[in-house]
């Protein structure tokens, strides 16, 4: 996006059972660019005619479709198509129909067709070609035996799409609280520990939200490997939810290792951002059960990094962000 001036990107992430819809205000007279049979040919509109805005859907074309689909606005917009003259130049992937375009080309033809004088486009697709080429190179040179291949291409396809990415817009969630040792003992306090690492920065939040119940017991504390001073600074729910929605971007993914980490999260923000187990993708990897996360460690090998935040939770956070790395690194 950053070779295409005036121009807005728009990342939208599946969340199981709710679908692709990503609603987006566009301004009048946006037109779609999209293989619909009535769809207007671009390149043959009059001045007058052609759409000052256009909206592309990128992805692979069944993603693309589904996006389609699930967004009702999209459908909505009027429907323009691209008829090139040559097929795509794309290497990487291989593409359903001869008339079938990158997202990238696809600009650059409509580009083409409203703004036949517009300078750049050639540069455009020079780019695009250096990125081909220096993707296939890259493949040919990697010496890697079919087994290696088969394993590795199998630990990919199960992994989810937001860690087959990278980890740039991964936070790691822990939560802690003694609402189970409330139910056996009400006398323990009600605290609450909420905690965040973004493993790609190794930024971190942390914060513990005051009780009405009083302080934790000395016990407790141990027991999540607190000390008193840890909690000398306690803030109010309100503003943990205020301060942990800031320390979030938009199109990040929440990820624990266990989903019940994100019960006790506030659910402004659960339901505004994709939601992502490690321990199941990590299962679905191996192929069966792995246990705890210490397990995990053990088994892999693994060391957890210091990242600022005091007791288990600290821990947890390293451990999860551990796994996710060795999940996600070229093996």
């Amino acid at each position: 996006m950053s070779a295409l001036q005036n121009s807005e990107l728009q990342v939208v992430f599946h969340r199981a059972g709710r679908g692709l819809l990503h609603p987006v205000k566009v301004p009048p007279g946006t037109g779609l660019v999209y293989p619909h049979p009535d769809g207007r040919d671009l390149c043959a509109l009059s001045e007058q005619e052609r759409p000052p805005h256009l909206v592309l859907i990128d992805g692979t074309w069944s993603q693309a479709h589904r996006l389609y689909q699930d967004n009702p606005w999209l459908q909505r917009l009027p429907h323009y198509s691209i008829r090139p003259a040559v097929k795509s130049r794309y290497l990487v992937r291989r593409e359903p129909h001869e008339h079938c375009l990158s997202t990238l080309e696809a600009a650059a033809e409509a580009l083409r067709c409203l703004e036949p004088d517009l300078p750049g486009l050639d540069d455009l697709l020079a780019l695009f070609d250096r990125m081909n080429t220096d993707q296939v190179t890259r493949r040919e040179s990697s010496v890697v035996t079919p087994r290696e291949k088969k394993t590795r291409l199998r630990a990919l396809r199960a992994l989810p799409s937001a860690l087959v990415e990278g980890l740039g817009n991964i936070v790691i969630v822990h939560s802690e609280s003694s609402e189970l040792q409330l139910r056996a003992d009400p006398q323990h306090a009600n605290l609450f520990q909420g905690s965040a690492l973004r493993p790609s920065t190794a930024d971190s939040f942390c914060a513990f939200v005051q009780s009405a119940r009083g302080e934790p017991s000395d016990r407790y504390l141990e027991r999540l490997g607190l000390h008193r001073a840890d909690i000398e600074s306690q803030v109010s729910q309100k503003a943990f939810d205020r301060d942990f929605d800031a320390f979030l971007r938009p199109a990040d993914v929440l990820m624990a290792w266990n989903t019940s980490a994100f019960g006790l999260l506030p659910s402004s923000v659960t339901s505004s951002h994709a939601l992502l187990s490690l321990k199941a993708a990590y299962c679905n990897v191996r192929g069966g059960r792995c246990g705890t996360l210490e397990n995990v460690m053990r088994t892999e090998g693994l060391a957890a990094v210091a990242n600022g935040v005091p007791g288990r939770s600290g821990n947890q956070l390293s451990s999860t962000a551990a796994v996710a790395r060795f999940l996600t690194s070229p093996r």
